[in-house]
């Protein structure tokens, strides 16, 4: 017998009767352990929802998309943490759009746009530059009352050459000046 041989760890089997493949994890094989994971069942024989992309959720009045075990994300996350099926609440206030950090967002040509941006650009009646930011001036990412909003500029010229400052500022003064009424 080689060393290798003496070192080695002795195999340990899947928890289940009749089973005789390695451990992989949870103290099943791969097979138990991905049924599991999958569909909530270590003696499923094949899933128990047969569900295609773009079916709903299956908890009653839930019409989000379905993620997996016949859930959407939220109620999958409920279920995966071995909690009691809820309604979702929507964060959403009054269904204005979807929400990424914070920020209130809608679509604008196809393409999701913060609702801040949106103001500003009505404010302004024009688009933003490139370069041109939204600040929200007492923090609040959701407040988007244009009193609460302020344009700032963060661009500059690449370089520090005086013909390129000198550019640069007139294209801001063009821009950013407004005549006293």
């Amino acid at each position: 017998m080689s060393l290798r041989d003496e070192i080695k760890k002795p195999r340990r089997y899947c928890s289940i009767d009749g089973c005789n493949r390695v451990h992989a994890a949870r103290g099943w094989c791969l097979a138990h352990h991905q049924r599991w994971r999958l569909y909530g069942d270590v003696m499923a024989e094949k899933p128990i929802n047969y569900r295609k992309r773009g079916d709903s959720c299956s908890y009653p009045g839930c019409n989000k998309k379905h993620q997996a075990q016949g859930l959407c994300r939220g109620h999958y996350s409920q279920w995966q943490h071995g909690k009691e099926l809820a309604p979702i609440k929507d964060r959403r206030p009054n269904g204005t759009g979807a929400m990424a950090n914070g920020y209130h967002l809608m679509l604008k040509k196809g393409k999701r746009v913060g609702v801040h941006r949106l103001v500003m650009e009505e404010m302004l009646g024009r688009d933003l530059y490139p370069g041109e930011n939204v600040h929200h001036i007492n923090g609040v990412r959701d407040d988007n009352r244009p009193e609460n909003l302020e344009l700032w500029v963060s661009s500059h010229p690449s370089g520090q050459r005086v013909p390129d400052l000198v550019a640069w500022a007139k294209e801001i003064l063009r821009r950013y000046d407004q005549p006293d009424d």
